[in-house]
């Protein structure tokens, strides 16, 4: 659930994020390239400063700024933990992989989401987004779908996309 306004303000708390945790590197996959905010429907000031704010997160010496031609599986593969704006699949593409991993919402109320039935799948806020990282790079916890009896009827059929099938069965919950 993605926005001009959400995209900005997620950026700015990656950002704020990696200043926080200079022993960390943070990986940004983007889905769509520089090209679409500068030359597509967002091809104004707010595709600048989308622009702009990857630029910035680039900088940053424990940062390193992907292509969104990148694999994302590739990225979740060496990641210890994804979260990924809601409701981006490779959370789920991750979560299946038992990494740990949710979405994050820095700014708009995503709470009528099926989602939010399980416990920090979606986070909100910077300072929740804060202690969720702590958390898992503590403890490694996952919201382990896999080998979890309470979530197993959550996976569905592995053949299909697998925020297609998440969707798909917590609706049906």
């Amino acid at each position: 659930y993605s926005n001009y306004d959400e995209a900005q303000y997620f950026l700015k708390d990656v950002i704020r994020l990696a200043k926080s945790l200079p022993n960390c590197m943070l990986l940004f996959k983007p889905s769509k390239s520089d090209g679409y905010f500068l030359k597509e429907c967002w091809s104004d000031e707010k595709g600048v400063e989308v622009v702009d704010l990857r630029y910035e997160f680039g900088q940053l010496l424990n940062t390193i700024m992907l292509s969104d031609a990148d694999d994302v599986i590739d990225v979740i593969s060496i990641s210890n933990v994804v979260f990924t704006n809601s409701f981006s699949s490779p959370t789920t593409d991750a979560l299946l992989a038992n990494v740990p991993a949710f979405w994050y919402q820095a700014k708009t109320d995503v709470s009528f989401s099926v989602y939010n039935k399980i416990p920090n799948l979606v986070i909100s806020g910077y300072k929740d987004l804060t202690i969720q990282i702590d958390k898992l790079l503590q403890d490694g916890d996952s919201i382990d779908f896999v080998n979890n009896p309470d979530f197993t009827y959550l996976i569905g059929d592995i053949n299909k996309k697998p925020l297609t099938s998440l969707r798909l069965n917590i609706l049906n919950a």
